[in-house]
C-alpha cells in the first residue's frame, strides 16, 4: 500500500465519520440520507439483517421494509417506529 492509498484512505473514514455526526445529529438529514438508499442496498441490508433480532435490529427491518415497499420516510414515521420499538424496552 502506498503513501498516496493510505492517505487517500484516512481522507475517506474522516469524510465518513464527518458524515455518520451530521445524522446523528440532524434528523432531517437522516431520513433525506435513508430515502436516498438504493434498492438493491436496501435489499442487501434486509437479507443482513433476517436471521437477527433485537430492538434496534426490529427497529432497522422495519424502516427497511418501509422503504422497499416504495415509501418515502419522514420525521414523524421515522419517530413512529423509534416509539413503536422503544416501548416496553426501555432498559434493552
Amino acid at each position: 500500500m502506498t503513501e498516496q492509498e493510505i492517505k487517500k484512505g484516512i481522507k475517506a473514514i474522516c469524510e465518513t465519520s464527518t458524515e455518520i455526526a451530521t445524522l446523528y445529529a440532524d434528523n432531517s438529514a437522516l431520513v433525506a440520507k435513508l430515502n436516498s438508499v438504493p434498492q438493491d442496498e436496501l435489499q442487501k441490508a434486509s437479507d443482513y439483517y433476517a436471521s437477527r433480532s433485537g430492538v434496534t435490529v426490529d427497529l432497522r427491518k422495519d424502516v427497511l421494509k418501509y422503504l422497499k415497499e416504495g415509501n418515502k420516510l419522514d420525521l414523524s414515521t421515522l419517530e413512529g417506529f423509534i416509539v413503536k420499538h422503544r416501548t416496553g424496552k426501555e432498559n434493552q
